[in-house]
């Protein structure tokens, strides 16, 4: 077993969603007949969008149950990503388990969002942190797909030098992660006493 020193960071997407709501939820409609006619109450219908805001704005709270009802809400009515929120949700499914410690579960839920979008680097970057621990090889394969899209993320640079290195792959782990110290130094802070960069 090695020693895995990973940014616990886990990116979030923020979706700009408008809620137009009016001042209520409840709208009444009343007719114009006599005086004893009833009033019908109806609720609006959020959007998909306002579905998934509510969803983060629940897991951003901790409140992982409503979260997760509304992010399986939003991945049922779009599950092919035609209207690019279903890998949305299923990342921010991903994040809420994460959370939870339902690791595999998480594991999962990225992996669906991948495949839906195959260049949301943050869902790979999640994917990649979930996988650390369970599967450092599929973790580095998740790493260095983000690096293809995005080659100067400064954290999947250390993330996958840190693995590399407690992998044995000493030299080239060093490599990225003294790139990766270059692009963000604070990251400097971050090493493990246990890992020498080499010169």
């Amino acid at each position: 077993m090695f020693e895995v020193h990973v940014l616990d960071q886990f990116k979030r997407v923020a979706l700009v969603a408008v809620i137009a709501l009016s001042s209520g939820l409840l709208v009444s409609a009343c007719s114009s007949g006599s005086a004893t006619s009833p009033t019908t109450t109806s609720v609006p219908t959020l959007t998909l969008q306002e579905t998934l805001s509510k969803a983060i704005t629940a897991s951003t709270s901790g409140n992982y149950g409503t979260a997760t009802n509304l992010l399986n809400q939003v991945i049922a009515e779009d599950p092919s990503n035609s209207k690019s929120l279903g890998s949305l949700a299923l990342y921010n499914l991903g994040f809420v388990q994460q959370q939870q410690g339902k690791t595999s579960e998480a594991i999962a839920s990225y992996k669906k969002a991948v495949a839906l979008n195959p260049v949301f680097t943050s869902a790979l970057y999640n994917l990649a942190i979930a996988e650390t621990t369970t599967d450092p090889a599929a973790a580095l394969a998740s790493y260095n797909t983000v690096l293809k899209l995005k080659p100067s993320d400064a954290n999947s640079l250390f993330n996958s030098g840190l693995l590399m290195y407690n992998m044995g792959e000493t030299t080239g782990g060093s490599a990225r992660i003294k790139q990766a110290i270059i692009l963000n130094p604070a990251l400097a802070s971050r090493v493990p006493a246990s890992v020498q960069l080499k010169n």
